[in-house]
């Protein structure tokens, strides 16, 4: 992990606390010239961080910009396989983890991105993926012997975890148009596709690529 990538874990871990940049050098064990390059190249990605005479830098309780370190500290330890990876904009989610999982990629990797230019819906259909509106994800699954008529359950599964993690978060009531959309009242606010690809000739799933998209704002 580079000083920017271990500054900003430090930072989204104390959001709203300052820190000099001699503790800070101190603490990731790199010189005060690396803690100000590494500042600089956060501001330039739009990160809001305060610097103070004699209290030293912080980055701003408002910030809310998608990154590694900024999710992984919500993980519980049940997530410690997750392999995150975060990006301001992507054609499709479900097709950069396909790719990873035909080159192998153990279960567990996920791909996070604030836009993307070719979102894939169900039946071919595109699914609009505009910058700062929402989130797009995709994870690879690799459950153990699983048929055709398990595989279906994926989706179903998502649908139930994305409509407890929206009413966990916000006071409206999340309910599932059978099986892949999410509604708050007459509004739809997430899609779901699972892709899979099964052995030839055991029949069974190889991988499954699950993706979500939510409205946040």
């Amino acid at each position: 992990m580079g000083t920017k990538e271990q500054l900003l874990a430090l930072f989204e871990s104390n959001k709203g606390v300052y820190f000099s940049g001699e503790a800070i050098a101190q603490k990731l064990c790199v010189s005060r010239t690396a803690v100000w390059k590494a500042v600089k190249t956060l501001r330039s990605e739009g990160y809001n961080i305060d610097a103070v005479s004699n209290k030293g830098y912080c980055l701003s309780v408002t910030s809310d910009i998608l990154s590694v370190q900024g999710i992984q500290k919500y993980l519980n330890p049940l997530c410690s396989d997750v392999k995150l990876a975060v990006f301001p904009v992507v054609e499709s989610t479900n097709e950069m983890v396909r790719k990873e999982a035909a080159l192998g990629t153990t279960e567990g990797y996920t791909v996070i991105a604030n836009e993307q230019t070719s979102g894939k819906g169900r039946i071919g259909r595109s699914f609009f993926s505009p910058s700062d509106t929402g989130i797009y994800m995709s994870m690879l699954l690799r459950p153990q012997n699983y048929s055709s008529q398990q595989a279906v359950r994926i989706t179903t599964m998502a649908a139930v975890a994305a409509c407890e993690a929206i009413e966990a978060v916000s006071d409206e009531r999340a309910q599932i148009k059978w099986v892949n959309d999410i509604y708050i009242g007459d509004k739809k606010v997430s899609g779901i596709l699972t892709e899979a690809s099964f052995g030839l000739e055991s029949g069974l799933l190889d991988y499954a690529v699950l993706g979500i998209g939510i409205n946040v704002y």
